[in-house]
């Protein structure tokens, strides 16, 4: 693998002068990287596959804090147990918070093994509680689940990145976006995934949606992908949707053939639907509104819906 360049300015990664590898790599955890940023990770990539799991550890691991910090999140019975009879034999019987208010405002409580014993159980508590939301996120150790992880690493990641470029007013999402007219899509499409796309082979029904423009991103696997922003073209004020294109490399365990509903269940506020299909050495995943998602799926060409969903 690369050796880590030195970064210029390590507090502010979006600031100029190339980024260090392990800087990249947390940026691409975050969906945060410019087209030059994507166009290095990439090239890294190619030399170093090895790194797309470090990035998707980073995704597991921002995951399971925005879990622990949750109004959802629980641990297990056992962790509750053990935790609490830790904290027991911290206190020694001196912990009540009336008494103790005054007493921890000085250095001298601080210094004493009291404090440092409440303080080593709260650092537990933490590490265990986040390790345990990390495990519940990544599955099995031995192997067994890693598929179904990536997609809905993947699923995580269209979904706020189809909601992130909806603000036209951030330069990073005007910089994504290369190919602004149809005439450029093949070009881009060559340039990022070696294969030359038109939007005729993207859009089966010119009549229903609009091109919008097209650019390198970073969807989570190790196949190179493009992002293709479309808007409806029906009666009434027009929804966007976002059609991912990645390089089919296995790794997503789905059947070629129909496509599958990734966002489903209940309908929620702001959160859109994700479609996946895969075909012709490609995945692609559609996101959109649930109103338009019939339409948009006939639009795209999507195949039939799968009856058992992943």
């Amino acid at each position: 693998m690369a050796p880590d360049n030195p970064t210029p300015n390590p507090s502010n990664p979006q600031s100029q002068g190339p980024l260090s590898i392990a800087a990249l790599l947390r940026c691409a955890a975050d969906g945060e990287l410019t087209t030059e940023q994507e166009a290095a990770l990439c090239a890294h990539l190619d030399e170093s596959p090895g790194c797309t799991q470090r990035i998707e550890f980073e995704q597991r691991l921002r995951e399971a804090c925005s879990e622990c910090y949750s109004d959802e999140a629980c641990c297990p019975d056992t962790l509750r147990s053990t935790v609490s009879q830790m904290c027991e034999h911290a206190r020694d019987g001196e912990l009540e918070p009336g008494r103790l208010a005054p007493v921890t405002r000085t250095r001298s409580f601080w210094n004493s093994p009291l404090a440092r014993g409440v303080a080593v159980a709260a650092v537990l508590v933490l590490m265990v509680t986040l390790a345990f939301q990390v495990g519940q996120k990544a599955g099995p150790v031995d192997g067994s689940a890693p598929r179904l992880t990536l997609a809905s690493q993947a699923t995580q990641f269209v979904s706020k990145e189809h909601l992130r470029c909806e603000v036209l007013a951030d330069p990073d999402v005007a910089r994504k976006f290369t190919a602004t007219t149809p005439e450029q899509v093949p070009a881009a499409f060559e340039a990022v995934m070696g294969k030359a796309l038109s939007i005729e082979d993207l859009i089966a029904r010119a009549e229903s949606v609009k091109f919008i423009d097209a650019g390198r991103c970073g969807v989570p696997g190790t196949g190179r992908s493009m992002h293709v922003r479309l808007a409806t073209l029906s009666e009434g004020e027009p929804h966007s949707a976002s059609l991912f294109v990645q390089e089919d490399a296995g790794d997503l365990d789905i059947e070629e053939g129909p496509s599958y509903h990734l966002a489903g269940g209940k309908a929620q506020p702001g959160k859109p639907c994700v479609f996946v299909w895969r075909g012709s050495g490609l995945v692609f995943w559609l996101v959109c509104d649930r109103t338009d998602a019939q339409a948009l799926r006939q639009a795209v060409g999507a195949p039939e819906l799968a009856t058992d969903p992943i």
